[in-house]
């Protein structure tokens, strides 16, 4: 009995206990910020996609038009935080970044409240692109945060663990979705503004940089917070040039957002098939959320510790491409909402049970500039860079829902870069 308690539950150190449940906690309220917004951004893509745009005489995508944008703020954004993070010591990186973000939500307060309507569609479009950067802006600040205090080794004992912190957050953010839902029914998003839900969210980063101060792990190799990070503005870049286990994890996570991206917006032309009401899509947005959430709740608590040691890096990033090779072909013969329902299931308990803790191992063996800079490079604007490829393939109709097997040699593609990836940093 011990035995099978050990293999699927990490032994934890008596002084691990306090910062384990701080970082636990810290996740908890960072993605209940998110996921309470979660459900509103996917409305908010289903309304804008229901016509295109005419830009100099061509019919534009606005889905993808939006995701090139917010590609390209990712781009400007990343250089800024880079140069800040350098002239500050580690423990203060949650507390600017996250005022910072804290300020963004009053502005769209602000904009909803005050501006008449025209003023509030904008505000909806800029809203859109805000939460696509902020979503992995927010997530990513706090791995980079996890890992400067955690090492490779204790990531495998204890990120599974955290990560259900994040679940459980997220799971809370979405049943407040669900509260507040009556909130857009018979209405557009774009008219009246998520007013409370963005309140919610301010006061989960509010708790989030509270229960970020001083945690660390005294013993770890990766403690180091108090010291000034050093570098440049564009050691990120540098790095990613350079350094053959940044360039690997780059194109792997570039690739999985292309086909996730791929796969979400095919997923939508099938809900707008199925439900012409907002509140009908919110709600259903949200109610997966809810699903999934406890699934990969039990995942990161019972399996994601003994699978990450069991396997090892390179068997869980190989997965991940067939797993999409699954998802297109269903897609392919089965475009129905129950497909959507399901797929959206499999991708995110994988990505979030699995995929994601496995990540972050890998980027707690890297230098430690790398840790705090081309890790939020790699997480924020290589994945928004693989939306944008996504969105402008769907845009382009290379690749389309009644041609859904045509990004199959990309999913193999996707394994493959794995594989590589996973052997670079062994090496």
């Amino acid at each position: 009995m011990n035995t099978i308690s050990e293999r699927f539950f990490p032994s934890i150190k008596k002084e691990e206990y306090l910062p384990l449940l701080k970082a636990f906690g810290f996740f908890f309220f960072v993605l209940a910020s998110w996921y309470a917004l979660r459900p509103i951004r996917n409305e908010l893509a289903v309304e804008f996609g229901y016509e295109d745009l005419i830009i100099l005489g061509f019919s534009v995508n606005p889905i993808s038009l939006l995701l090139t944008v917010g590609a390209f703020v990712m781009l400007c954004v990343n250089p800024i935080y880079s140069y800040v993070i350098s002239k500050i010591d580690g423990s203060k990186v949650v507390l600017y970044c996250y005022s910072f973000f804290i300020v963004n939500f009053a502005l769209f307060l602000c904009g909803w409240t005050l501006l008449e309507d025209q003023g509030r569609i904008w505000t909806a479009y800029i809203f859109y692109v805000w939460l696509n950067v902020y979503s992995l802006l927010v997530v990513s600040i706090f791995w980079a945060t996890l890992i400067n205090f955690f090492n490779s080794d204790d990531g495998r004992r204890l990120f599974g663990i955290i990560s259900a912190g994040g679940s459980l957050g997220a799971f809370f953010g979405t049943s407040v979705t669900q509260y507040f839902a009556l909130e857009v029914c018979g209405n557009d998003i774009t008219d009246i503004g998520p007013i409370y839900l963005i309140i919610f969210s301010i006061i989960c980063l509010c708790i989030s940089i509270f229960l970020a101060r001083d945690l660390h792990v005294e013993d770890s190799d990766n403690f180091s917070e108090r010291e000034e990070i050093g570098g440049s503005a564009g050691d990120a870049i540098k790095s990613l040039i350079s350094v053959p286990e940044v360039r690997n994890i780059a194109l792997y996570v570039l690739l999985f957002t292309t086909l996730a991206t791929i796969a979400w917006m095919m997923s939508l032309d099938i809900i707008r098939e199925w439900s012409s009401d907002p509140c009908e899509r919110t709600s259903y947005f949200s109610f997966v959320e809810q699903v999934v959430i406890p699934l990969t709740l039990i995942m990161q608590v019972l399996f994601s510790s003994f699978l990450m040691r069991r396997f090892g890096t390179s068997i869980i990033l190989v997965i991940y491409g067939l797993l999409f090779a699954v998802a297109f072909s269903v897609y392919y013969l089965f475009p129905v909402i129950a497909a959507v329902f399901t797929i959206s299931i499999m991708q995110r308990l994988f990505e979030y049970g699995l995929n994601k803790p496995t990540r972050e191992t890998y980027y707690a063996d890297m230098k430690k500039n790398d840790r705090y800079k081309s890790t939020v490079l790699v997480d924020t604007f290589i994945s928004r860079t693989g939306d944008l490829t996504g969105g402008w393939i769907v845009g382009f109709g290379l690749i389309t829902l009644s041609i859904s097997w045509a990004a199959l040699p990309l999913a193999l593609l996707l394994s493959l870069t794995g594989y590589k990836a996973a052997n670079s940093i062994k090496n």
